[in-house]
């Protein structure tokens, strides 16, 4: 007897609250029964809630399992795949539908339409026309009918949103959990006790509360800070993930950012934005600047909550040959720091790749001794009122800035998806200049703060290595922590040099005895700022910690790279022709020449 396989699907999952399933698998029950096949019941296969139109029900569904085993050959061939109806199987377009149908026949599984009986398989399609006609119209119809209902509710919804950005018209009673629609439909309302719930967790994130720490202390006190849900469904408790989504959700400041579902590339489905934010759309429950401070602080990476401050740069270190892989912090708890270093995760994900690690006491020397040009008034500046007043400004510039960036990205990639460049180009401009004259004004604030300090690097240096140093007090390495990770981005890191710098580099270096290229073969890091400065340091190996280090995205030419000593305690390689020693020499051998009355330039 001939084992059969059902595949029963529903679009929606309220579908699933109905007789959908039930009805589904009670015909193909009987109808195996009536026709002499062994339904396979050890493996079912469901799809609740996954579209045919979009094609979730091959990525993300059971249907696309099914046709992996088919492939595979661990489906026997003869053997039959029972559907409701080809609507069930698939509502994609005709060519990308009736493909899948073929390759289901060819690997010799045959397909069974309970709806009108019809039992399709590579014989019957080559020997009846009628019944490939069929098929192939009924696989037509199944799209065309998606593609005529989505295309009522698109417009549908694009008159909802055209009536939402001219007259602020409520789209429908889903929205954010602290609002509601109001008894007349026509605007949204506070719902006062969710309002202020939202409150706390902004004024906790700019004191240093972590989302996790927010939602423990919440779920401690649920009387007080109650949950809520969707659809009358109470959630029993919070999570970390949806204060995230609170922090944020541009909802809290009044916004909508209206979304669509489009096409790309046939069958591939994403969503997204339908136009400019709608100003106005919800109450404002939170002000723009607190907003944008959140979002600054937050979009850094964070480290563990109650540690010991042991990694100053947690949470920033990345494998710089795949940057998308974290480098770990490890401590076999020797109390001599032999056994303490950073290892590259990629290695768990390619178990045949080499160890990449890097003994964390030489990296940290490393780094911290070229970071001491930062601004450390963080560390200094106490409570003075007016040092603090213009942090609280330099953090709203940073943040504003960092927020039209975004906006910038999002308005040339809508230009892209509408094609309508021009019309966008005015607004793009004006963004960018907004932008640039936030930074120019972040870059004064910086300016008046370190005028305030005044620090050399030598002051800095010893500022941060006396904090690193005092691991007694655990509040002084996560102050220092904490500054690190106001200033920087992350932190890459090299086995070797990049390769990508290394041709042509073969200087020996006068007077300091320094073959370069075989410098640059040795690890490296780089170092991304907040502020976009890029700083490449090559560790040399020596105990002190110091190596060589140049600032851009690549070393200067070859032949312009010279090698100064660096204020930073190491070597510095710039280029020849910014070398202010070089600049010096040059002036004062230009001055001899005028003085002598001669022309020409120096031979070296």
């Amino acid at each position: 007897m001939r084992l059969a396989y059902s595949y029963i699907r529903f679009s929606t999952p309220e579908q699933k609250k109905g007789d959908s399933k039930r009805r589904q698998l009670e015909e193909c029950e009987k109808f195996c029964q009536e026709s002499h096949l062994v339904l396979e019941k050890s493996r079912r296969f469901y799809d609740e809630g996954k579209s045919a139109y979009k094609g979730k029900h091959l990525t993300e569904g059971a249907l696309g399992t099914i046709l992996k085993l088919i492939e595979q050959g661990r489906v026997p061939k003869g053997s039959v795949l029972i559907v409701e109806a080809f609507d069930r199987l698939t509502r994609q377009q005709t060519s990308t539908a009736f493909k899948m149908f073929l390759s289901i026949l060819e690997a010799g599984v045959d397909i069974v339409t309970l709806v009108d009986r019809q039992w399709f398989s590579q014989e019957t399609i080559n020997k009846n026309m009628g019944q490939l006609m069929m098929s192939i119209g009924a696989l037509w119809s199944a799209n065309n009918f998606s593609a005529l209902l989505s295309n009522r509710l698109g417009k549908a919804w694009e008159q909802k949103r055209k009536l939402a950005i001219e007259e602020k018209r409520p789209m429908g009673s889903v929205c954010p959990g602290w609002v509601r629609l109001s008894e007349d439909e026509k605007r949204y309302e506070e719902i006062p006790d969710r309002v202020k719930i939202v409150r706390l967790i902004f004024w906790l994130a700019l004191r240093g509360w972590g989302k996790q720490r927010m939602a423990k202390f919440f779920n401690r006190h649920l009387r007080r800070v109650p949950t809520w849900g969707v659809k009358g469904k109470m959630a029993e408790a919070w999570h970390y993930s949806y204060i995230q989504k609170i922090l944020t959700n541009r909802a809290v400041l009044g916004e909508l950012v209206p979304h669509s579902t489009l096409t790309v590339g046939g069958s591939d489905w994403k969503r997204r934005p339908a136009g400019p934010a709608i100003k106005g759309y919800y109450p404002q429950v939170i002000d723009e600047d607190t907003f944008l401070r959140v979002q600054a602080r937050g979009s850094g990476p964070k480290g563990p909550l109650c540690d010991r401050g042991a990694n100053l740069f947690q949470g920033l270190l990345k494998d710089g040959e795949h940057p998308e892989f974290s480098m770990w912090y490890k401590d076999h708890g020797d109390k001599a720091v032999t056994w303490v270093y950073v290892i590259s995760d990629y290695r768990r994900v390619h178990p045949e790749e080499p160890i990449f690690s890097w003994p964390y006491g030489a990296l940290e020397r490393l780094i911290l001794n070229y970071l001491v040009d930062m601004d450390w008034t963080a560390l200094t500046a106490g409570r003075d009122a007016e040092v603090q007043k213009l942090k609280k400004e330099l953090e709203t510039a940073e943040a504003r800035a960092t927020d039209l960036g975004r906006q910038l990205k999002k308005l040339v990639e809508l230009a892209k998806l509408t094609g309508d460049v021009e019309e966008v180009a005015g607004e793009v401009r004006d963004v960018r200049s907004r932008r640039d004259a936030l930074r120019a004004q972040a870059g004064d604030l910086r300016h008046q703060l370190a005028a305030k300090q005044d620090f050399s690097a030598e002051d800095a240096s010893a500022l941060i290595r006396g904090l690193a140093s005092d691991t007694a007090k655990l509040d002084s390495r996560k102050r220092l922590r904490e500054a690190i990770r106001g200033q920087l981005d992350r932190i890459e890191l090299f086995r070797r040099f990049p390769s990508r710098f290394l041709e042509g580099l073969k200087l020996q270096v006068p007077g300091l005895g320094l073959d370069l290229k075989s410098m640059l073969t040795a690890r490296c890091v780089r170092i991304l700022f907040r502020n976009q400065v890029e700083r490449w340091v090559v560790d040399d190996g020596g105990k002190a910690g110091y190596g060589v280090r140049f600032d851009g995205a690549k070393p200067p030419a070859p032949r312009m790279a010279i090698l100064e000593p660096d204020d930073l305690g190491g070597k510095h390689l710039v280029d020849l022709r910014k070398s202010e020693r070089v600049l010096q020499k040059w002036e004062e051998w230009r001055r001899r020449r005028r003085a002598a009355g001669q022309r020409g330039k120096p031979k070296d």
